[in-house]
């Protein structure tokens, strides 16, 4: 660990980030938390978490 990185800590853990990796990093997390504000949007309105998620096809398999 670096005096220059960046520590992340919740109550499920703690992460070290590379302060020349933070700006990547923090780009990817907005991404996936826009992935997953528009999932749980859908999930509201009564969509298929399997459809969603592309796993239809796994449903019609166990049929």
């Amino acid at each position: 660990m670096a005096d220059s990185d960046f520590v992340v800590a919740d109550d499920d853990g703690v992460i070290v980030l590379p302060a020349g990796e933070c700006a990547r990093i923090f780009a990817a997390s907005e991404e996936r938390a826009a992935k997953e504000t528009v999932m749980m949007t859908k999930l509201e309105r009564s969509e298929n978490s399997l459809d969603l998620l592309g796993l239809s096809r796994f449903r019609e398999a166990v049929r």
